[in-house]
């Protein structure tokens, strides 16, 4: 319930500047959406070839098959799975193309086979919701409520679609950001309910749910990329969507 509300009021808030700016809007919109394509993909191939990452087949062939066979019959896709070096406990969901989790080798140390089943249960689920493509549209949105700000204050009021709003004009881009700051902090809040929502998905196709609990548990002491972050996955294994 509470995704499908934060969905609708994104997608309302997004609305907003196509109203008041009309094609420019769309514009900005299709500009930023590109960039931010371009941009995952860059950082994509960039985090795979710093770390080296390699097919989890090549030194681990039989966790390999068992991790996808497992992966197999519970899902309706079929993921290629990676190690790559890392001293963290960390798993990575890519879904770019081809799906990929990408486990840490420290990960593939740490964790019992059980116990990495779990995790990659949970990076599936993040797959199978397509989860990723729903905060890449909360994230365009987003991005875009803060580029009109400065686009309120450049041009006149009198491109404005409504010419009713000239009289708020000075307004508007006050407006602007304090709706770009709630967008902000339901998008950090949506990415909490998807790491909720992968974990119960993962609880319910494992027969022993304790081992996704023992695996949180070791990956508590990873660092997130920032306190805020931090505090929403306290208690999860830390995903880059």
């Amino acid at each position: 319930m509470a995704k499908n509300l934060i969905l609708i009021y994104t997608a309302f808030t997004g609305f907003i500047p196509v109203l008041l700016f009309g094609p420019w809007g769309l514009i900005v919109y299709a500009i930023l959406a590109t960039a931010m394509y371009y941009q995952f993909i860059r950082k994509r191939k960039e985090f795979i070839n710093q770390t080296t990452a390699r097919p989890l087949s090549e030194n681990h062939p039989e966790l390999y098959k068992y991790l996808l066979q497992n992966i197999t019959s519970h899902f309706i896709f079929k993921p290629d799975i990676y190690e790559y070096a890392s001293t963290e406990v960390n798993a990575v969901a890519v879904t770019f193309n081809i799906p990929k989790i990408m486990l840490s080798s420290e990960s593939i140390k740490a964790l019992t086979k059980e116990e990495l089943k779990a995790v990659t249960f949970h990076e599936a689920a993040h797959i199978q919701q397509k989860h990723f493509l729903i905060l890449s549209f909360v994230r365009i949105i987003r991005q875009s409520l803060l580029v009109f700000v400065p686009l309120t204050i450049i041009f006149p009021a009198k491109i404005f679609m409504l010419w009713e709003l000239n009289i708020w004009a000075y307004w508007i881009p006050l407006a602007f950001f304090i709706i770009f700051l709630s967008v902000n902090f339901l998008y950090y809040r949506l990415w909490a309910i998807f790491e909720i929502e992968a974990d119960s998905i993962a609880f319910n196709a494992l027969k022993q749910s304790g081992d996704l609990i023992t695996a949180l548990k070791k990956s508590r002491d990873l660092k997130s990329e920032s306190s805020f972050i931090e505090k929403l996955n306290r208690t999860r294994i830390h995903i880059h969507l």
